[in-house]
């Protein structure tokens, strides 16, 4: 291999610079209409629909000893916020629910929810290519009407969310929709009252909740992705000379949106 000197690097940079320069020039200067193409992802048919589906609005775990409160706001544009079509203006709905010693539980509102096909199609002229990356999509639309529903993933008395299940209890029977509520690793600084006074630890916020719809399509089983794009806040409270609860906070980067996941750890 010959290694070129630092000339010979720059003259060959001034090379490329005048042919790449001439393949931009050259088509203009004789009037050429030649454009790329670009690749974009389209809606295909619906393979599912479904009628007053319950979606969580907010998920909450309860630090072990402690308590725990959240409340999701929908923004005007989402449709399963409304009776009918969206609201104008900044008119929001919010949903909330307590949780207590070590529980978890969820705030479920419902709507209904179409699942269409994605694929890949090729548009004509310059753009930014925009391939699909998962192979369904999910519309959801307003119910008409809605209804709350509260539902447990979690009982009393745990002083871990590892083990969190990935969906809830409803009154209406299990949910076959799933979520990512639990505590996976510390990312956050502990909390501790250890010799110390009790802690009132609010709000926390957080923006937008990762779910999956459950799909049998084709003789194959999916989880279609979907992230609500719900605003939320949390409050905690943990008592006096109790412990140390270690957090994953589930909005940090990469994470599923919500509040926080802890596991405690009795006072040395």
């Amino acid at each position: 291999m010959v290694m070129a000197t630092p000339k010979r690097n720059a003259i060959l940079a001034v090379c490329i610079g005048v042919l790449v320069g001439a393949a931009f020039v050259i088509p203009n200067f004789f009037g050429s209409t030649a454009s790329t193409n670009h690749e974009t992802c389209s809606e295909g048919a619906p393979v599912e629909q479904l009628s007053r589906y319950p979606i969580p609005a907010v998920l909450v775990n309860s630090p072990y000893g402690g308590s725990a409160w959240g409340n999701g706001t929908m923004p005007a544009s989402f449709p399963g916020a409304f009776n009918g079509p969206p609201a104008p203006g900044n008119t929001t709905i919010s949903f909330g629910t307590g949780a207590g010693n070590g529980e978890a539980l969820a705030a479920y509102l419902t709507v209904n929810v179409t699942i269409l096909t994605l694929a890949n199609s090729t548009a004509p002229g310059p753009g930014p290519s925009s391939p699909c990356t998962q192979a369904f999509g999910v519309e959801i639309l307003a119910p008409g009407s809605y209804a709350e529903l509260g539902g447990e993933i979690l009982g009393p008395n745990n002083t871990s969310d590892f083990d969190e299940p990935t969906a809830a209890d409803l009154p209406t029977g299990p949910s076959n929709l799933t979520f990512n509520n639990s505590f996976f690793a510390v990312n956050s600084e502990e909390i501790t009252t250890c010799r110390g006074p009790a802690h009132w630890l609010s709000p926390i916020h957080s923006q937008g909740l990762d779910v999956w719809f459950p799909l049998n399509y084709g003789g194959r089983t999916y989880n279609v992705p979907y992230t609500l794009p719900f605003a939320e806040s949390y409050h905690y409270w943990v008592p006096a000379n109790f412990g140390t609860w270690q957090v994953d906070n589930l909005s940090a980067a990469g994470g599923p949106g919500g509040g926080w996941a802890f596991s405690w750890s009795p006072c040395s």
